[in-house]
């Protein structure tokens, strides 16, 4: 017991919880069922990140997985490795964190099972739920997740607005947290009054709706999953893993750049992407979006044939191996958002030979994409 105490925390919780210290002991996630409910805190250097939050699955046709709960056991394990990327910004990852599953059931009713997942790194945390079958319980429709993040309102997010036209592409706002009314994209960042800041996101995204955040009840930031078209959140056969939620803290912005939590966490590749080679790219864009082209055909149209050739000529004595041509098809025309379904990937603009550019291309070792 000594071993676990000084392993896992300077103050276990009890026996329906634990303190999960990071490897270096400046982050702790305290976790605890209190009053048949599963609770969680973040803290680093004895500051609070994320004030206690509750936890839970909300299932169509059945009661939700977030009250009446109790702990059957829990499972305790380090970590630490260090793999070999096949591409990116560093060859060497190291992945080191400790971990708690909480295996917990319903006190009453079907007495379902299932498992909460926290791994506490250096740099954050992460935690999934794991589902797995058993009797009554083999397939199931998830209606919303009850995930909980309880930031200080007086923090400020830098945020982009979810569920709009324009998708991931907007600029980033700063906004103070209690004015967080409507759905906001991941990653969303905080700067707390603490010093500390913080990113929300997620990793291992599978067969499951990419995680929003919204206000939910009692003022307190929540996940909200991007819907299918009924409305439901996702239809998944059992066993299964929700992604991981990530809540990556640094002592500065610039941390968080290099914060590796998400490498850590996503599944290794099962097939062979050797294939798969890096490279840099210019790009026939940036003058439309400053208003000097155009994506639409037209006297200032920039995906031309001739101005495609000078970026090739450009590329090739820049030495960088790729091209991205946007607004080379029709259909960019207008409000080429609502018009979207008018665009024709396959017929190229009048003013853009897509032949040509290829050839161009290929006989000066640029690739065309």
């Amino acid at each position: 017991m000594g071993f676990f105490a000084t392993l896992f925390g300077r103050k276990n919780l009890s026996e329906n919880g634990r303190a999960i210290y990071s490897p270096n002991g400046r982050v702790v996630c305290y976790v605890q069922v209190k009053m048949g409910k599963l609770m969680y805190s973040v803290w680093k250097d004895e500051k609070v990140v994320i004030r206690e939050s509750g936890l839970g699955i909300a299932l169509q046709g059945e009661d939700a997985l977030e009250t009446g709960l109790a702990v059957v056991r829990m499972q305790e394990k380090t970590f630490e490795d260090t793999w070999e990327t096949d591409w990116g910004e560093e060859r060497w990852i190291k992945n080191a964190y400790r971990e708690v599953a909480f295996y917990l059931t319903e006190v009453s009713g079907d007495k379902r099972l299932f498992t909460v997942r926290f791994r506490v790194f250096d740099e954050g945390v992460a935690f999934r739920y794991e589902l797995p079958p058993q009797p009554k319980f083999r397939r199931l429709i998830i209606a919303d997740e009850l995930t909980e993040f309880s930031i200080d309102h007086n923090a400020y997010a830098w945020r982009i607005p979810a569920y709009q036209p324009d998708r991931y592409e907007y600029s980033y706002d700063k906004w103070p947290v209690y004015h967080l009314n409507e759905p906001s994209h991941t990653p969303i960042t905080f700067e707390l009054s603490n010093g500390f800041f913080v990113a929300i996101h997620e990793a291992a995204l599978y067969d499951y709706g990419a995680m929003t955040i919204k206000m939910g009840r009692k003022n307190c930031l929540r996940a909200d999953i991007t819907p299918l078209s009924d409305g439901m959140k996702a239809y998944v056969d059992l066993p299964f893993n929700t992604p991981w939620r990530m809540v990556m803290i640094g002592d500065a912005a610039v941390d968080l750049i290099s914060n590796r939590m998400m490498l850590n966490l996503n599944e290794a590749p099962q097939n062979d992407f050797s294939w798969v080679k890096p490279l840099k790219f210019m790009g026939i864009w940036w003058a439309m979006y400053v208003g000097e082209w155009t994506w639409a055909p037209g006297d200032r149209h920039g995906a031309t044939t001739e101005h495609a050739k000078e970026y090739i000529d450009a590329c090739k004595r820049l030495e960088i191996k790729g091209l991205l041509v946007e607004g080379w098809n029709n259909g960019w025309d207008g409000d080429w958002v609502q018009n979207g379904a008018h665009s024709d990937f396959i017929q190229s603009a009048p003013d853009f030979d897509l032949t040509e550019v290829t050839d161009y291309a290929r006989k000066n070792v640029v690739k065309k994409e």
